[in-house]
């Protein structure tokens, strides 16, 4: 054979150095990629990325736990959520199991008990504050005695907003106890959590502003 000639090693016929399969008697080639490496019941993935120097390198990527962004296997966080990514060594262990109506029923003592009995206890948190939030600052809008439209308006759409979360957080714990999945995803909650908490401090200076422009001169 000469030199650079490629064969195939079942029948022999001539291939091209960048074949995988023998065009006479279709036999494999190229060994098939080796199966993923699981850490925690998550698949580690060889990717191939360009380095500045233009040349190809492969990377190492695992997904994070929370809200599954892939990120190189060297970083300690998620990029996206911030999770560390010492919780992929952890066993993923059976939720508990309760009836759809107790869950409902829980989170209508408190938004959030359902979901922590459901062996959710950082959804259930995010849900309670927002409803805490947003019925604070409807509770504070009325008890500032300004007694505009606008504040009016404010504590209508807080005090609203609060109930929406109330009733959806009850019914998506008895909708998760059911086997379905979420409403909202970790990512979606801390978003609108941050949302709120950044109009909270928005209204509240609104409010200040009102309060000290109603206020008598002396």
């Amino acid at each position: 054979m000469s030199r650079g000639e490629r064969r195939c090693p079942s029948c022999g016929a001539l291939v091209t150095p960048e074949a995988e399969w023998c065009g006479q008697c279709f036999t494999r080639l190229r060994a098939p990629d080796p199966a993923p490496a699981v850490v925690g019941n998550r698949a580690i993935r060889v990717v191939e990325a360009e380095a500045a120097d233009g040349a190809t390198a492969k990377l190492l990527m695992w997904p994070c736990p929370a809200c599954g962004t892939e990120n190189p296997i060297e970083t300690n966080s998620c990029s996206a959520c911030g999770t560390p990514f010492g919780d992929l060594f952890r066993q993923d262990a059976a939720p508990p199991k309760i009836e759809p109506g107790e869950a409902f029923r829980r989170s209508l003592v408190f938004p959030g008990l359902g979901h922590r009995a459901l062996g959710r206890g950082g959804e259930g948190l995010a849900r309670g504050v927002l409803f805490l939030t947003c019925f604070a600052i409807a509770i504070v809008a009325l008890a500032s005695g300004a007694g505009t439209g606008a504040v009016a308006a404010i504590a209508g759409v807080f005090g609203v907003l609060g109930l929406l979360v109330y009733l959806g957080t009850a019914f998506e714990a008895s909708q998760i106890a059911g086997g379905a999945q979420p409403i909202l995803s970790s990512r979606t909650i801390v978003w609108i959590v941050g949302g709120v908490l950044m109009a909270a401090v928005f209204t509240l200076t609104i409010l200040i502003t009102f309060a000290a422009r109603s206020a008598p001169t002396q």
